[in-house]
């Protein structure tokens, strides 16, 4: 999970108002609507997303995002392709993408390249694609390039022992950095906002 996570969270940006955006103010790609829904649900006072913190920022991507599409099961590259697609446009897209990819299981680069895809295809029918159809293509070839990176040194880090792990101490923090920053120097295309997208996700 803190593999992937990063990548993500470097095309959902940090804090944006964009007026296109049907997602509104956002804070890590994290509506604010999905950050109320997320404190509702657990019991806490409603307050805004410029204020919510990165440990439940990590809560809500590992909860709303990543174990639906039950990311631990699936190699680390498929995870990647489909998380990231759970986040841009809901988990119930990428599990009905991984579903229809089900029989390219054993060859996970073949299924990668497939569910972007189909991936791709879906945000050239929005209507906003207008708006956000560059960011977006460069969005799904970035993370479909990282994902076939995984898959030739794959790494699977189960997202309980992920987020203890990064809350434990600093050097599980630098680990997590130099992963990003490894992910960071093998693809240099500069990165572009992707907003909400319909159905989905937190940003």
């Amino acid at each position: 999970f803190l593999r992937i996570l990063p990548d993500t969270l470097r095309e959902e940006g940090g804090l944006s108002n964009d007026a296109n955006d049907p997602g509104g103010l956002t804070k890590w790609g994290v509506t604010h609507l999905a950050y109320d829904a997320w404190r509702r649900g657990h019991g806490l006072a409603r307050r805004s997303v410029r204020d919510m913190t990165q440990t439940e920022m990590e809560a809500i991507y590992a909860e709303g995002y990543y174990r639906p599409i039950n990311g631990d099961s699936l190699p680390c590259g498929v995870a990647r392709v489909a998380f990231d697609l759970s986040v841009n446009s809901g988990p119930g897209r990428a599990l009905k993408y991984l579903a229809a990819t089900v029989a390219l299981a054993s060859q996970p680069v073949q299924r990668i390249h497939a569910i972007s895809v189909m991936r791709l295809s879906f945000l050239h029918g929005l209507r906003t694609w207008k708006f956000f159809g560059r960011g977006w293509a460069g969005r799904v070839a970035r993370i479909e390039a990282l994902a076939l990176m995984d898959e030739l040194s794959p790494v699977q880090l189960p997202v309980e022992a992920a987020l203890k792990a990064a809350r434990a101490g600093s050097a599980a923090k630098r680990l997590a950095r130099a992963g990003h920053a490894a992910s960071a120097t093998a693809v240099t295309a500069p990165v572009t906002k992707a907003a909400d997208v319909a159905g989905g996700a937190p940003g």
